[in-house]
């Protein structure tokens, strides 16, 4: 029985080889390859998944059909996508890139977008390499009165009305006033930083158009060209992965004979094959064997590391699931699959990667429902990967807050990688706009105190729910797009018993940021977050970083340093580009001084730090609201005297007289 089994794989190997016969070139194979198309003076490559006039419909994807129109004279390659029409300046199949400009925007000097543009999220993204640009038409507001916010000369109303832009989506009515309306349009990131830099015209700006990658084809398309084969379509089957070989069609990519045009024949031939088949099928296996061994040590490492028991009279794999059933009823997060977070990210393609920490790389993706989301990929070889995707899951699948990035769900632990979906937060973090000499003069000191509040408020959520973030820094403090805050990164965080005065656990967190008697007691407390938001107020005032080593020896712990000047009362570390009263800078960083005390006892709970911090800036809208009201008096003394009748000459001479007098007499 041995013997008949080892030799029925040569048995077919052989009957496969005697049978084999050279095939006519299939029709659609030949139909669907890649081919020139003249429209203008442009010379186009259409292949999958666009089609033309001319073109089989199993050649391309529904909804990219392609056409050459006539406009003006000049004919150019447009397509429709969501109702609205596009020029086609380039297609760029290396990287799935259909270059567009939107055909209203075409021979106008100062284009003006009437409505937003859509793009079809079942088939294609925005780029990467594209911004959206928000333009607020015909607003109220004279004057731009944030940063980031630039004024369209050339739509000018003759009414006086403004239109301004910014590089990112939001309203902002609240500061313009009534705007007849607000719309976001893509733009190329090059040509919207020319744009912002003076270097091109807002019409030109927008007809350099903007790029969108296709989702169709994504993973398996480039398999099937790869293998020899043109991707295809098939109406009766649109989901599958349809790839048009030189004998026929196949899913994914096409049969080694496909690339043969030669008949196996001669029995020399078979016996070479023969005897390749044997050596081929016993190398392969030993590999089996061996891959079957590794993997069998892996499934026990990695239960290890979730917490798996290791004999429990079930598979390592039965254990997985109860993990992973457990993990999305107690935590209450929605699980996803690798293969929709593979292809949201197309691939984790280096252009999408948006970050990278210690344990994992971030990046940038668009789920199936067009939701643009940050994808965390953890590294597999690290075990403390694995604790901290268990960690942000149980953390973040329990809390909610404006204030907290959201969780919006992850891989089981049994998915080929470990892999945390979160919101997009796309305007960097704190740190960025602080230690950025540019972003830092455009933040003024009510907008610090918002965004101190803001991190504040998630930090004394937290707190009240048990939970120490023990990683806090200006790094994991995201900002969005209208300047909130948003509190991230708990792989580090821990849940505090009720009543518990401290959790002892080694020290882990950030040089610069961690509390010092953290760092020798081993004790985590809430008051341990509150000495590292302490740090992040500091560096709110001074726009320095926590630690630099090109400061004095002295200096180089923003923390310390911020503590010796106060101590001799001086405000100096404060960035000269705030400009404010200086009794809410003080009253500032007084508190973060409070903060940073080595006496955990002495420094103040998260609830009074958000408590004096809304003070403050209570404090600063009463002070900017009363020099308005002494400017608006100014004003209108200045009005009065301009009605008045003029002085005469004696009364001007007795008033210089009576001033001199005064000063005089004060010297």
């Amino acid at each position: 029985m041995k013997m008949q089994f080892f030799h029925l794989p040569l048995l077919l190997l052989l009957f496969f080889s005697a049978t084999s016969r050279s095939q006519p070139v299939y029709p659609r194979y030949a139909n669907c390859a890649p081919s020139p198309y003249v429209c203008g003076d442009a010379t186009f490559t259409i292949g999958y998944p666009f089609r033309v006039d001319g073109r089989h419909d199993y050649c391309g994807y529904p909804g990219f059909y392609l056409s050459c129109s006539s406009s003006n004279d000049t004919n150019s390659l447009a397509v429709a996508i969501s109702n609205k029409n596009f020029h086609v300046t380039s297609i760029d199949y290396d990287n799935r890139l259909l270059y567009l400009v939107d055909t209203v925007f075409a021979g106008q000097s100062c284009p003006q977008p009437f409505v937003n543009t859509t793009i079809d999220a079942s088939l294609y993204r925005v780029s990467d390499r594209c911004t959206n640009l928000t333009l607020f038409i015909n607003c109220t507001a004279s004057s731009s009165p944030i940063p980031a916010l630039y004024d369209v000369l050339c739509l000018l109303s003759s009414t006086g009305q403004h239109s301004y832009y910014r590089l990112d989506n939001g309203t902002m009515d609240d500061v313009l006033g009534r705007c007849s309306s607000t719309v976001v349009v893509p733009m190329a990131q090059d040509a919207a930083t020319r744009m912002v830099n003076g270097e091109m015209g807002f019409g030109a700006a927008l007809q350099e158009g903007f790029s969108v990658n296709w989702l169709p084809g994504t993973g398996w398309c480039s398999n099937c060209v790869g293998s020899g084969g043109w991707c295809g379509y098939n109406s009766s089957a649109p989901h599958a992965h349809t790839c048009f070989c030189p004998n026929g069609t196949f899913i994914n990519s096409c049969y080694p004979t496909a690339r043969s045009g030669k008949k196996n024949s001669g029995g020399w031939k078979i016996i070479l094959g023969v005897l390749v088949s044997v050596v081929g099928f016993l190398l392969v296996c030993a590999f089996c064997l061996l891959c079957f061994r590794r993997r069998s040590k892996q499934r026990l490492h990695s239960s290890a590391l979730l917490g798996l028991p290791k004999s429990s009279g079930g598979t390592p794999s039965s254990n997985k699931k109860d993990v992973v059933g457990s993990m999305s009823f107690h935590c209450h997060t929605h699980l996803f699959s690798y293969e929709e977070l593979e292809e949201a990210t197309m691939g984790f393609e280096r252009s999408q990667e948006i970050g990278d920490g210690g344990y994992g790389s971030v990046y940038k993706g668009v789920l199936r429902d067009g939701r643009v989301v940050a994808v965390k990929r953890l590294y597999e070889t690290h075990d403390k990967g694995v604790e901290q995707f268990v960690n942000e899951v149980e953390i973040l699948s329990r809390v909610r807050h404006p204030n907290l990035v959201t969780l919006y769900g992850c891989t089981s632990p049994k998915s080929p990688r470990l892999l945390l979906v979160y919101e997009l937060v796309p305007n960097g973090t704190l740190a960025d706009h602080l230690h950025d000499p540019l972003r830092s003069r455009s933040l003024p000191i009510s907008l610090r105190l918002s965004l101190a509040i803001d991190a504040a408020s998630a930090l004394f959520y937290l707190h009240s729910v048990d939970i120490i973030h023990r990683d806090v820094k200006t790094h994991n403090i995201l900002v969005d797009q209208n300047y909130n805050a948003k509190v991230a990164d708990f792989g580090l965080s821990r849940l505090s018993l009720v009543n518990a005065t401290h959790v002892s656990t080694a020290p882990q967190g950030t040089p610069g940021y961690l509390d010092p008697e953290y760092h020798r007691f081993y004790q985590l407390t809430d008051k341990s977050d509150v000495y590292s938001y302490g740090v992040v107020l500091m560096e709110l005032l001074s726009s320095r970083p926590a630690v630099d080593v090109e400061r004095p020896p002295d200096e180089v712990s923003l923390a310390m340093m911020a503590i010796n000047k106060i101590q001799k009362g001086e405000l100096d570390f404060v960035d000269p580009a705030i400009s404010v009263d200086g009794v809410v800078v003080a009253r500032v960083a007084e508190l973060a001084f409070r903060c940073l005390q080595m006496d955990r006892e002495m420094r103040p709970s998260m609830k009074e730090v958000l408590e004096e911090l809304r003070e403050a800036s209570r404090m600063l809208s009463s002070s900017s609201a009363a020099e308005e009201e002494g400017e608006s008096k100014a004003r209108d003394d200045v009005r009065l005297l301009k009605d008045s009748t003029p002085f005469s000459p004696s009364s001007v001479i007795e008033t210089w007289m009576s001033t001199s007098t005064t000063l005089s007499a004060s010297q």
